[in-house]
């Protein structure tokens, strides 16, 4: 549990940091204390910090592809593509 709420403030930090929204007090504080350099690295529109912290509190994410179920290589290959459909979806929200 305390993993998932982690992962909230993360998200809620990146949302902030992208959008320029002011948060309540006790959300910043908190995120202030727990994430202080990532927070200020985010500030300043660091490209690496924004890439560890959405890797790190995405949700997973799945492949809208259909596995080739007759060859076992490729059902193999397709089970092991979740790091290629992260990373996709990273590069996307960078742009």
């Amino acid at each position: 549990m305390n993993k998932s709420v982690d992962r909230m403030y993360v998200l809620v930090m990146l949302c902030a940091s992208l959008c320029n929204v002011k948060l309540d007090e006790g959300l910043m504080q908190t995120i202030r204390e727990k994430y202080t350099d990532k927070y200020y690295k985010l500030q300043q529109e660091n490209e690496d910090t924004y890439y560890e912290l959405f890797t790190w509190s995405c949700p997973k994410f799945i492949n809208p592809a259909m596995p080739a179920f007759e060859d076992p290589q490729a059902l193999e290959q397709f089970s092991n593509s979740h790091a290629e459909v992260q990373l996709r979806q990273c590069k996307m929200f960078l742009k």
